[in-house]
């Protein structure tokens, strides 16, 4: 069997979440691998590359918690993350009162967080966005969740008030290799 490369993500990928699992733990304790408990007791740089196997790690646990796998709940997670996030240090990526620009920038913004893959989005139509995450066909369901979420923020901070999400390949259910998903602004 061929070995994953060595990936990475920016620590700023793991604040939220670690401080959401801190505070779920507090109210409701878990038990979690000797990792994630080592993983919540770290200060995370935002501009720090961390290991992809580690934000999994704490994505699992955060899917497993508390939204006991629920699609659409981690996709909300994301979003909510991403919207606040894009209020301060990311807000560099946002063209106010232009979804389509926003949404079409963020293929540049992948490398900036992920050291492997690509992030690929064209217009489908004037008002969607078809976006296609490539060469991370083991993303897991609770990481394309918190992806797109990212991206529906985008739009909604760049000034949509009727964004939405639709995912048209999953490749944790199916099978496929690339997620694959369309923004409608």
């Amino acid at each position: 069997m061929p070995s994953v490369p060595v990936r990475h993500a920016k620590g700023v990928s793991f604040g939220g979440l670690a401080k959401l699992l801190r505070q779920q733990r507090v109210k409701r304790p878990f038990v979690c691998s000797q990792r994630a408990a080592e993983l919540l007791e770290l200060n995370m740089l935002p501009t720090e590359w961390y290991l992809l196997s580690d934000l999994h790690e704490l994505l699992a646990l955060m899917d497993r918690e508390v939204l006991m796998g629920n699609e659409e709940a981690g996709i909300k997670l994301g979003t909510a993350g991403a919207i606040k996030a894009l209020k301060t240090y990311h807000k560099g990526f946002l063209k106010p009162g232009d979804p389509e620009s926003t949404l079409l920038a963020m293929q540049h913004a992948w490398p900036r967080y992920f050291d492997f893959g690509t992030l690929t989005v064209t217009r489908e139509s004037p008002s969607t966005m078809h976006f296609v995450v490539g060469g991370y066909t083991d993303v897991p369901s609770y990481h394309g969740g918190t992806i797109i979420g990212w991206h529906l923020a985008a739009a909604i901070s760049a000034g949509s008030s009727r964004a939405s999400a639709e995912i048209l390949e999953r490749p944790w259910v199916k099978g496929f290799g690339n997620l694959i998903y369309r923004i409608r602004i």
